[in-house]
């Protein structure tokens, strides 16, 4: 079977490449769903079965679509709406085909529909690995150049909402407001619910561009730090590997959005990559040389984690493990 026809069904919300930094080449400490300590090779960690598959698009799911899509940042309308249509359009077509009885189409359609969105992740994975390789060398003058700012602005925005973590979230928090009097005063609130389900894949995709586009047009106003671990502990990674470590959220009201943003980002055991709003770190390079402050940020990556936390030290795993969120 040729490569181009070949159904891809196991789909990563965290890029393998991303994770090799922990690896010995091939494998990686990580926690079990089960809270236990395993190695294993990264290929089949933090992935889902089907979970960038394309729902079929009726009107309703289009118009559902284009109107979340307009609430988006003017430049990111046209981006949203041009791929949906690119969407659309395949799916047409490949119904004519199956209409004029091409015996092609239903395997066409299998394709497109398990292929065509985990396709478009690895075009922004691939635009972002030549960064993130330069970068875990500790070569940041790489993102001199505005495109690879860009691209590495954008994997980091695609990567923090399209995590299993950020889908369960969202839909639960959503969910749970059907019955009360909030969503009785919502039209079709329940409609707007199953909607929002079966179309995350591509929602999430629409959340991921604002957000690495937000991110690059603050690019020369928002504090960005590079921190180089120092000392003999290592960063760990998650399976939400982009999170807020702002001071304020641990006086924050369980369900209240955060209204600051320290943006933490893991690279590889010795270096990681922040946005802060905050005055917790004001320079480009940043040598951390206090064992604590690496715990400090190893432990907000434990605690936000969705099943996973990774680490080429499985002693710090273990000490991590009563951090881990379960």
């Amino acid at each position: 079977m040729k490569k181009n026809e070949q159904i891809k069904r196991n789909h990563h919300y965290i890029w393998r490449h991303y994770l090799k930094p922990w690896t010995d080449g091939r494998d990686i400490y990580y926690t079990t769903k089960n809270g236990k300590i395993a190695l294993d090779s990264i290929k089949g960690l933090a992935v889902e079965r089907d979970f960038y598959k394309i729902k079929h698009l009726d009107e309703q799911d289009i118009h559902y679509l284009r109107r979340f899509a307009s609430f988006s940042p003017e430049p990111m309308k046209d981006n949203h709406n041009k791929y949906l249509d690119d969407f659309i359009n395949i799916q047409s077509l490949i119904k004519n085909l199956r209409q004029k009885g091409n015996k092609k189409a239903a395997k066409l359609m299998k394709i497109h529909q398990h292929n065509s969105f985990e396709g478009l992740h690895t075009i922004i994975e691939n635009e972002a690995k030549p960064v993130l390789e330069q970068l875990t060398q500790e070569n940041f003058t790489i993102l001199d150049n505005l495109q690879n700012k860009l691209a590495f602005l954008s994997y980091i925005g695609h990567q923090l909402t399209r995590t299993k973590s950020l889908k369960e979230s969202s839909l639960s928090a959503v969910q749970s407001r059907i019955n009360t009097p909030f969503a009785s005063s919502i039209p079709n609130y329940e409609l707007g619910c199953n909607l929002m389900e079966k179309n995350w894949w591509f929602l999430s995709f629409i959340f991921g561009t604002n957000i690495g586009f937000s991110l690059y047009i603050t690019k020369d106003k928002d504090n960005h730090s590079f921190l180089r671990n120092n000392t003999m502990v290592p960063f760990i990674t998650s399976d939400r590997p982009v999170i807020n470590v702002h001071k304020s959220l641990k006086q924050l009201p369980n369900g209240e959005a955060p209204e600051n943003m320290d943006l933490y980002f893991p690279i590889s055991p010795q270096i990681a990559f922040m946005i802060n709003e905050s005055d917790r770190y004001n320079d480009s390079i940043v040598e951390i040389n206090e064992e604590s402050d690496v715990m400090d940020l190893n432990k907000a990556i434990a605690q936000n984690s969705y099943r996973h936390t990774f680490s080429n030290s499985m002693d710090l795993l273990k000490k991590l493990q009563k951090h881990t969120s379960k």
